[in-house]
């Protein structure tokens, strides 16, 4: 027997899903899915958890109806971020845009007016994430170059921490948590394939510029999107079944087109986990699909990217390639590899000299930089290590800490509520955020993520999933009140 106590008794659970009629072409049960339950959407099984004219909060309409203005708010801002327009608007047309500042401004006043504020920070997250951000303001003023650090925190970290505070405050619901999810990967599916038709024919997919100027923050921007894509393909509707499977697909095959061996491990982390939750059948037709499209992947894919995947598997590829070589790429995955076991080493250093406060956030490249002739301006390539060593020790705990608690929150919450089959959306969602969790957990030891948003979005869902589950709407309507009848028990 389960350890975990539901919020709702099954009798509860039954009054509220009676009191609700169907939604016209809602089924109260639905076909297998991926995730290994019903499947998902607007259906009478998740009524207890859906925002409904129905079933409101006990706070006022005006608070709803700020609410409902300012999850619109966080939609639209979701799809401006991930989709990364403002960078195509500043890269290809030259014209700057503050739509980010603007929709940011706007969330976190509709967060403020609706009261989302104090449960966002008031959470084990938001406690864990708010230390974190004095740590690193703390640390700045003895950063090795202060207005370096401070250029770090400004673009990047004082970007970040608002989007939680937004996330965090704004879901309230389940269904909002997957609405946000489904934006997620539609905006992911813009930005990677605007960057496939405009940067297609460079050796490894990549931006320009900006915040995946970089064929691995590429790839792990792209892949963490993945398992929103398959929350889509475990819809009840067709339309987005179709969605989430070609998002899923071009996902994939975009990833591959990168070159980035860390996205074949979190690529690989991220079907091993769904392939875990499938049938027989799911599992082969998984398989298959992704031989499929993996190949698809790799022959859309330069000859340089292959032979950076070779080198994952062949051990004797130093004696085969020239490493002096500078058009191989082969060569600078070979070297690439070296160099990370002794940035990894130089990190480790640094840490051991600078253990409370680090050299300053973003300082690493700079250390390595004026410690070498070469100039070689490297980050470590490894998340953990780079807060450890920017940041001192103190940082990094705080950060495995907000890991932890988002991989053990999310896995908790599907674990509790996967034995009842009426909340079948609760445990998809639960178990979609679990697989993001345990991909960045792999991405995070051979990229540096430290500052950057994506993450952190996710671990903000996790909270207001929480939230939404531990908190439910009541439900006013006068049917709630009434005993049910013992056929209606039977039937729900």
């Amino acid at each position: 027997m389960s350890v975990f106590k539901p919020p709702l008794t099954a009798e509860g659970r039954k009054r509220a899903l009676h009191s609700r009629p169907p939604r016209k072409g809602a089924a109260s049960t639905g076909s297998s899915n991926l995730l290994g339950g019903a499947q998902t959407g607007f259906s009478t099984v998740n009524a207890p958890y859906a925002a409904s004219a129905r079933t409101v909060n006990t706070a006022p309409a005006e608070s709803a109806n700020g609410r409902s203005a300012g999850f619109t708010i966080l939609l639209i801002q979701l799809f401006i971020v991930y989709s990364r327009i403002t960078e195509f608007i500043g890269q290809h047309l030259g014209i700057p845009s503050s739509l980010v500042l603007i929709f940011s401004i706007l969330a976190l006043i509709a967060v403020f007016l609706s009261g989302g504020i104090k449960p966002a920070l008031l959470s084990p997250a938001g406690k864990l994430i708010t230390v974190l951000t004095f740590w690193l303001m703390l640390s700045t003023p003895f950063s090795i170059w202060k207005g370096g650090s401070f250029e770090v925190l400004k673009d990047y970290w004082f970007k970040t921490y608002p989007y939680f505070i937004i996330v965090a405050g704004l879901l309230t619901t389940v269904e909002q948590v997957r609405k946000a999810i489904y934006v997620i990967a539609a905006g992911v599916m813009f930005v990677s394939t605007s960057s496939f038709v405009l940067h297609g024919r460079s050796d490894r997919l990549e931006m320009e510029g900006g915040l995946l100027g970089d064929p691995n923050s590429m790839a792990f921007f792209l892949l963490l999107a993945l398992p929103c894509a398959v929350l889509m393909m475990s819809d009840r509707r067709k339309m987005y079944q179709i969605a989430g499977a070609c998002t899923a697909a071009v996902l994939i095959i975009l990833s591959v087109r990168t070159g980035s061996r860390m996205g074949i491990l979190m690529l690989a982390t991220i079907l091993l986990a769904f392939w875990i939750r499938g049938s027989v059948i799911q599992k082969i037709g998984l398989a298959v699909g992704c031989f499929v499209v993996i190949c698809l992947g790799l022959a859309l894919s330069s000859g340089g990217s292959i032979d950076r995947y070779r080198t994952m598997l062949s051990g004797d590829s130093a004696e085969r390639v020239d490493l002096n070589d500078p058009n191989s790429e082969a060569a600078k995955a070979i070297g690439s590899s070296e160099a990370r076991r002794e940035l990894m080493k130089e990190a480790l250093h640094y840490t051991w000299e600078h253990p409370i406060l680090g050299l300053g956030p973003g300082q690493f490249a700079t250390a390595t930089g004026s410690d070498k002739l070469s100039a070689r301006w490297h980050v470590t390539h490894n998340t953990y290590l780079e807060l450890s060593s920017e940041a001192g020790i103190p940082a990094a705990l705080l950060y495995i800490g907000l890991i932890i608690y988002s991989t053990k929150t999310s896995l908790r919450i599907f674990r509790q509520y996967r034995r009842y089959t009426d909340m079948s959306e609760v445990t998809s969602i639960a178990y979609v955020l679990f697989v993001s969790n345990a991909a960045f957990i792999v991405a995070a030891m051979f990229g540096s993520m430290a500052y950057m948003f994506p993450y952190i979005v996710v671990v903000a869902m996790v909270v207001g999933l929480d939230r939404a589950v531990k908190n439910p709407p009541v439900d006013t309507t006068a049917a709630a009140d009434k005993p049910l009848s013992e056929p209606a028990l039977s039937k729900a």
